[in-house]
């Protein structure tokens, strides 16, 4: 993780920024181009709000200093767009957009506990050092 900035770094606001554009392309790209649904702002809205939601809870835990929760929660959205793709690219009559959501907030959830868990054990040994 020596890529990351420190804990506490202003460089921080930057990897927010980025994170959160990216992600709501990302949502974006499944929702108008994948699934193929015509635009309307107010879903174009709260997918950015969502993505600006999850940008803001695993940068500023990286900020915090927590920067395996800040990995697992970014391998947990990669993780859960590519679950989101999957599910919009299947035949299930109606359903692929409500799947397709519930398979990322999978992944995200999945990445932000496991960071929890590595976070802790990490913890756990500089503690008992």
């Amino acid at each position: 993780m020596w890529m990351l900035p420190g804990r506490r770094s202003k460089a921080w606001l930057i990897w927010f920024i980025v994170y959160g554009v990216v992600l709501t392309l990302l949502l974006w790209l499944n929702r108008y181009i994948v699934l193929g649904e015509d635009f309307e702002a107010r879903h174009a809205f709260a997918f950015a709000a969502m993505a600006l939601i999850i940008a803001i809870a695993a940068n500023g835990l990286g900020w915090l200093g927590a920067r395996h929760i800040w990995l697992y929660t970014t391998i947990g959205t990669v993780a859960g767009w590519l679950l989101m793709l999957f599910y919009s690219t299947r035949d299930m009559t109606g359903w692929e957009d409500l799947s397709s959501l519930l398979g990322f907030f999978v992944g995200v959830i999945g990445g932000v506990v496991i960071g929890i868990v590595v976070e802790g054990v990490v913890w756990l040994i500089k503690a008992r050092r």
